[in-house]
């Protein structure tokens, strides 16, 4: 009897047993983390530490499981997890086939104050032959207040009309048609949104420019002894505050454009907020994952173009341009008024924050 080859099968056996295990469990992880995301929304650290975590650190536990798997049963549980993680974690749009402009076109880009240098910033942006332009931490960067990039940049953009508002003027709406009114509004006394209604072909439009807040904006850390995960319940709540605010002004009956930098990505409980109401331009009809931080090696899509109904995407891409650490996201629609969505109200409700 050759108890060697014994051995060995009975450690096959075992590494089989215990890798088909491992891959199930893991699977069933992967399975039920949404259905826990939908359940408690981001109020336990785990979960917002599980929800804000790159998707591509999902398939790190894979790899050591894989190398384990000894079966078909193990092969088709590591299949089914990388399945998940690729779709639901890391967030791939995989459309095949070419895709129409649409008649509009808008980007949003957050240009880290300028710092790539206003007039190269200026001769991308005037590269990407847009109708609109939305963008943030367009201010001075706080080591040289009078540096603002904005004058520079405007340079390349002759015919561009301009609006702006926020913290030290860093959210900045630049127009080829007419910039109506302009205005701003609080999101939860934590950041601003910039509000410019902007006619199009003599169509009354709405343009959303924001740049939420993340972290402890309001210093609650501050005011005593808190456990070590605690900040990731603050700013998640600060999350979800301007998500509130935020709701609250998008109930107005009239064709919206929201672009910014939302620091969130889209498995968050925000982006499934604004889902109820708006699209997401690029997980409707852009390809590929989408990244769009950081500029040099991008792990989350935090950068967004939301469309009401009656906008109806056409196309949308990230475009690297090494003038920031963010990438910019472009998009461009055609308007459809039979997909128009009527809102119950007018405006926020009564107790939301409002315009200074």
């Amino acid at each position: 009897m050759d108890h060697g080859n014994t051995l060995s099968r009975i450690k096959d056996l075992s590494m089989a047993t215990m890798g088909r295990t491992l891959l199930g469990g893991y699977t069933f992880l992967l399975l039920l983390l949404p259905v826990l995301w939908t359940m408690f929304g981001e109020r336990h650290w785990p979960l917002i530490l599980l929800r804000y975590s790159p998707g591509i650190l999902f398939l790190v536990p894979l790899l050591p499981l894989m190398a384990m798997a000894r079966d078909r049963i193990a092969w088709g549980f590591a299949a089914v997890s990388v399945f998940l993680v690729i779709s639901n974690m890391m967030g791939l749009q995989a459309r095949i086939g070419p895709t129409t402009v649409g008649k509009v076109s808008v980007m949003t880009f957050n240009i880290r104050a300028g710092l790539g240098g206003p007039k190269a910033i200026g001769e991308f942006l005037k590269e990407q032959n847009v109708d609109v332009i939305a963008l943030q931490e367009a201010r001075a960067p706080l080591s040289n207040p009078s540096a603002d990039p904005i004058p520079e940049i405007q340079k390349s953009l002759k015919g561009y009309s301009m609006a702006r508002g926020g913290l030290r003027g860093e959210l900045v709406l630049l127009s080829r048609y007419p910039i109506v009114s302009s205005s701003e509004f609080r999101l939860g006394d934590l950041s601003t949104a910039l509000d410019a209604r902007i006619a199009i072909d003599g169509k009354p439009m709405r343009f959303l420019n924001v740049h939420f807040m993340t972290g402890d904006p309001l210093k609650l850390l501050s005011k005593g002894r808190h456990g070590r995960f605690e900040w990731l319940n603050v700013t998640a709540q600060a999350r979800r505050t301007q998500f509130l605010a935020l709701s609250d002004f998008l109930r107005e009956d009239i064709p919206t454009a929201l672009l910014g930098d939302f620091n969130t990505p889209p498995n968050s409980e925000g982006h499934a907020r604004l889902s109820t109401t708006m699209v997401d331009s690029f997980g409707a009809v852009g390809k590929g994952f989408g990244y769009t931080y950081r500029a040099d090696w991008p792990v989350w899509r935090i950068d967004n173009i939301w469309l009401s109904p009656d906008l109806v995407a056409k196309r949308s891409e990230v475009l690297s341009s090494g003038l920031s650490d963010h990438r910019a996201v472009s998009t461009s629609w055609d308007y459809d008024p039979r997909r128009s969505v009527k809102k119950s109200n007018k405006g926020p409700r009564s107790d939301s924050p409002q315009r200074p």
